[in-house]
């Protein structure tokens, strides 16, 4: 595989290389800030030369242009995989098998995989604000997911443990956590 775009910054390069570590050609890079443009998408696309692209876009807000440059490119079948954040990426990629013949088939079962994904970020708020019914402090942990608030805390890992006690973990197979670079040797590890 080829990187698309240049990733300067070192955390945001860490975490595209495991998508080509799991088999991902082009990277194109992007974030809550920074969305690629359609024309981005199109240049990506030409880089795979590929009868069929599967595209993850792994941001709600990146999948309209997804589907726009999907519409547009003519040089390939392109499947688009509706994956909102990185977890359903990862989920999507997963059961991504280049050998499998049937892409239809596989597209919907890397679709399934990124819907069955549960998944919640935890943040530290930025300001006072009353949310659903909360009163949020500036310094607060909050996990969201779902669109819902789902826990407010005063450390990071005490809203972890609130958001894993919300979520029925007895349905799943398994429980994946993605650590931002604030976050020490000795935090993970606890």
């Amino acid at each position: 595989g080829e990187e698309f775009a240049p990733m300067p910054n070192p955390y945001t390069r860490d975490r595209y290389l495991k998508y080509l570590e799991m088999g991902a050609d082009v990277i194109v890079a992007g974030g809550q800030t920074k969305n690629p443009s359609t024309e981005e998408l199109l240049s990506a696309f030409k880089v795979c030369n590929a009868e069929n692209i599967i595209v993850l876009p792994n941001n709600k807000n990146v999948i309209l242009a997804a589907n726009q440059a999907a519409n547009l490119y003519t040089g390939a079948v392109i499947h688009v995989i509706k994956t909102k954040n990185v977890a359903e990426g990862y989920a999507a990629l997963a059961v991504i098998n280049p050998a499998f013949k049937d892409i239809s088939a596989l597209t919907e079962s890397a679709q399934r995989a990124a819907n069955e994904v549960i998944s919640a970020e935890i943040t530290k708020a930025v300001r006072n604000v009353s949310l659903e019914g909360r009163n949020i402090t500036k310094g607060d942990y909050i996990a969201i997911g779902g669109g819902e608030l789902m826990a407010v805390e005063k450390t990071a890992e005490d809203a972890l443990i609130t958001t894993l006690k919300s979520i029925d973990t007895d349905l799943s197979e398994m429980i994946t956590l993605f650590v931002g670079k604030g976050v020490s040797d000795g935090e993970r590890a606890a």
